[in-house]
């Protein structure tokens, strides 16, 4: 997602593994994205275990793009 909107997204009926969110990254984010500190070069990720995919990691990082992965906490009251 940018200031202007999104610039990839996918809607599917089901679960959604670790493979098919590799491949949707490398196939539709990947390539509108560009080296840092160029606009859409950070990739922001939560806490999600198939955002963990140590190829996708290595892949990202060796491409000169940043990734950001942020910790998503329930709060919840006593």
């Amino acid at each position: 997602m940018t200031v202007e909107g999104y610039i990839a997204a996918q809607v599917m009926e089901g679960l959604y593994d670790a493979e098919q969110f590799y491949d949707f990254v490398v196939e539709e984010v990947l390539p509108h994205m560009s080296p840092f500190s160029a606009e859409q070069s950070i990739l922001a990720l939560n806490n999600c275990h198939i955002h963990h995919n140590e190829v996708l990691i290595e892949l990202i990082e060796s491409a000169g793009y940043i990734l950001y992965h942020f910790l998503v906490t329930l709060l919840t009251s006593p």
